[in-house]
């Protein structure tokens, strides 16, 4: 009998966190890698049952057929602080970000900055997974590495392990780029795995090589949503 009130106890505190989940405080929904198709059907869920959508107007335009709300994210960090704090127990709002929440996206200085515990995390499929899977590879023997927005610096412990480094650019931190550092640090010249524009209609994966991508001189734009594996 009392192993069976014990469990009663443990039973009915999960039910009252299932609900809390998706019905109360606000949410952070990743988006995935671009394309619609790769949006999970619980994000479509919760950004229909939201009453504001906050993200770049890239990611509000993959839900503009909801019609909610909307606040374009550019750099003004401190009012969204604002809003949601001030709203989010009266609204459903949602906090939409690309790939997944729980690498390098605007989660980190949502959790820095409200209490974490008044969020909930919708999962995305990141741009490497996308791109691992479109190559037939694991990536589980992998360091990943972002160079979207961070400094050109990869640590000597990481060059050295002889592991998979996946790596985020961006149009200033080009593969290039990357590429000579890489081969500056003394990196012998090994396969690159490229993927740009992830599951958009413009989408360009191939293979090529550290020393291939220091000679070829391709415009910046080609590198705004791109991905980078050395294998």
């Amino acid at each position: 009998m009392f192993y069976q009130l014990i469990l009663k106890q443990i039973l009915m505190k999960r039910k009252r966190v299932a609900k809390i989940e998706l019905n109360n405080y606000f949410s952070v929904i990743g988006t995935g890698p671009g394309g619609k198709d790769y949006i999970l059907p619980v994000a479509y869920k919760q950004a229909q049952q939201s009453d504001l959508l906050i993200g770049s107007r890239r990611l509000l335009d993959l839900f503009s057929e909801f019609n909610k709300k909307e606040i374009e994210l550019k750099s003004n960090y401190e009012n969204i602080l604002k809003v949601i704090n001030k709203n989010f127990r009266k609204e459903k709002i949602s906090v939409l970000v690309s790939g997944d929440p729980g690498y390098h996206s605007f989660l980190d200085f949502l959790n820095r900055n409200i209490d974490s515990r008044s969020i909930v995390v919708i999962p995305g499929i990141s741009s490497f997974q996308y791109l691992f899977s479109k190559a037939g590879l694991s990536w589980h023997d992998s360091e990943l590495i972002s160079f979207h927005g961070h400094d050109l610096k990869i640590s000597e412990q990481q060059i050295k392990s002889g592991r998979k480094l996946i790596m985020l650019t961006d149009k200033i931190n080009s593969p290039s780029k990357i590429s000579t550092l890489l081969l500056n640090y003394g990196v012998k010249d090994r396969k690159v795995l490229i993927g740009e524009n992830l599951t958009l209609e413009n989408e360009k994966i191939y293979e090529t090589t550290l020393y291939n991508l220091t000679e070829e001189l391709k415009e910046e734009e080609n590198y705004k949503l791109c991905v980078m594996v050395l294998i």
